[in-house]
């Protein structure tokens, strides 16, 4: 009975130093555990302010694009008024051509009423001929310009529509940047609140 006995205190000895090493390894692993969960906490709050600055550089990548656009909006109404202008000064131009054209016509037409000779007569109709061809194009060159300016009108209509759609988001962007700063400092205090 005695050897039962003292094997029962052998193993009862062996299993409190088992439990004993237990409990180190234990308490070891829960230090490593609560170490983890500190690092993985400002981990997670510096990933929480990097996303709020990067977020912020997007923004403002962003927001350099809607200003460049405006610019270019702007620059673009500049250029189509420019054309604009030119073409009313080239259609006075051809309005003058087009009338002395129509007064030249109609004294050629009034020669021919005066005609005695055949002689006569022929160079009368080829000068009315060559008066009638330059009344023809310079109607044409009247409806070009006309129709240039139609179209540079629109493309100027619609440039400035979207020169006022970019006004618009350039100046909702003033209004987003307070907004975003106080998100950014909230991110900021709170990454310093998880690290203390």
């Amino acid at each position: 009975m005695e050897k039962k006995l003292a094997g029962f205190v052998k193993v009862t000895k062996d299993l409190k130093a088992q439990k004993n090493k237990l409990q180190m390894t234990l308490t070891t692993q829960t230090g490593q555990l609560q170490n983890a969960k500190a690092t993985l906490a400002s981990a997670s709050s510096a990933l929480a302010v990097k996303e709020v600055t990067e977020k912020q550089g997007l923004k403002a990548e962003k927001n350099i694009l809607k200003k460049s656009k405006l610019t270019l909006e702007a620059e673009k109404v500049k250029a189509f008024s420019a054309k604009l202008l030119a073409a009313k000064s080239q259609e006075r131009l051809a309005k003058i051509i087009r009338a002395k054209a129509k007064v030249a016509h109609w004294e050629s037409s009034q020669e021919l009423k005066h005609v005695v000779t055949d002689k006569q007569r022929v160079k009368v109709q080829a000068k009315y001929a060559r008066t009638e061809a330059v009344v023809f194009k310079s109607n044409q060159k009247n409806k070009d310009l006309l129709d240039l300016m139609k179209r540079t009108s629109f493309k100027m209509a619609r440039t400035k529509e979207g020169m006022n759609k970019a006004q618009a988001k350039v100046k909702k962007v003033t209004k987003s940047n307070v907004k975003r700063d106080i998100s950014k400092k909230m991110a900021e205090l709170a990454s310093t609140v998880g690290v203390n």
